[in-house]
């Protein structure tokens, strides 16, 4: 019997997101494992999320045909970013009119992670440009708009959960390359006001909020700002409080799906990689149990035997959930995340 460990997991997951990378660079974005159909949508946020995670776990895995699949991938997103103006300073992506304010970040996030392992000064300019548009998106008390439309620049009326936090992350791996002042401020701005209007559940307590956990985790290790830190633990609460109503609300233990729980592993792990060098609020034990149901938990829904479908190789692939089989490049992404945040914290150095 193979035991399945987690850098074994981490590389199943890998090979899976890199063997649904097609000809032309798209991923395929959904299968159903038994039947072989795939989905007709498309969803650009997503293929550059499964772009940011393969480009992190490059460091930690040899992959050697990896790269120039990526590349493919690569060029496919940047088929979707447009420039906004005539001044050619303003770039965002565009998908089916729709501009979200996640779409470009995610796109950035995604760049920054290849500029690392490709130091190309070609494509500075774009991501700089990228950058530019997020800082346009925040509002003078720090709030960001979600989405827009292309074609008449109106305004959705939507507000995302997790795009703010997204484009604070993008802003802030973009000052770690290029260290202009306006992504940091920018970044400070929207944390600033994310910790005045937190995401809050139905009790009113602190929401779960992992990509804000995540921006607030490089904001404090750049800053040491306490009111970084002090948020993240109030995520990472609340965080571990939906964890429980869940498991007390399921027959069968917890219900969520494999998504939904491997994005709180991604809030956990980092505050358990904080709390372990910075030791403040004691709460590492609990962390470290809750993240061992994270990772039991996804590894139920996650193929791990040799499976191929029309020489597809699926194994590595996350399915949806208990009652869904569907696999989905996303479930995979946030699954691999936590993983490479667990590798990242016991060996830093790949950071």
């Amino acid at each position: 019997m193979i035991i399945i460990t987690p850098y074994l997991s981490l590389q199943n997951g890998a090979n899976y997101l890199i063997n649904c990378i097609k000809e032309d660079g798209a991923f395929i974005y959904e299968i159903d494992p038994i039947s072989g159909k795939t989905g007709k949508g498309y969803n650009i946020l997503r293929h550059a999320g499964a772009m940011f995670v393969l480009y992190q776990v490059l460091p930690i895995l040899n992959i050697p045909h990896a790269p120039a699949l990526l590349e493919k991938s690569t060029s496919y997103l940047k088929l979707f970013i447009k420039p906004l103006n005539d001044s050619g300073e303003l770039f965002c992506v565009v998908e089916n009119d729709a501009v979200k304010l996640g779409g470009s970040a995610l796109a950035l996030l995604a760049l920054t992670a290849r500029y690392k392992l490709i130091r190309n000064e070609s494509e500075l300019a774009l991501m700089q440009n990228l950058g530019n548009f997020l800082v346009g998106m925040q509002q003078p008390s720090g709030k960001f708009k979600s989405k827009f439309y292309f074609s008449s620049r109106r305004d959705s009326g939507f507000e995302s959960t997790y795009y703010p936090g997204e484009a604070i992350l993008a802003l802030l791996r973009l000052y770690a390359i290029d260290a202009n002042p306006k992504w940091l401020d920018t970044a400070k701005g929207g944390i600033d006001y994310l910790i005045r209007n937190p995401v809050r559940n139905a009790n009113g307590a602190h929401g779960h909020n992992h990509w804000l956990a995540t921006a607030l985790v490089d904001f404090f290790l750049l800053t040491h700002e306490s009111a970084a830190y002090d948020e993240l633990c109030r995520i990472s609460d609340g965080t571990l409080a939906s964890m429980d109503k869940n498991r007390k609300k399921g027959k069968n233990g917890y219900t969520f799906s494999s998504a939904a729980m491997a994005t709180r592993g991604e809030t956990l792990t980092l505050a358990r990689m904080v709390e372990t060098r910075y030791g403040k609020d004691g709460s590492g034990v609990r962390l470290a149990a809750a993240i061992e149901e994270v990772i039991d938990y996804c590894l139920n829904f996650q193929i791990n035997r040799p499976t191929t479908f029309r020489q597809i190789d699926l194994t590595g692939g996350l399915m949806h959930g208990r009652t869904n089989r569907t696999l989905r490049i996303d479930y995979a992404q946030h699954f691999m995340q936590v993983l490479i945040n667990l590798t990242l914290s016991a060996q830093p150095e790949l950071v």
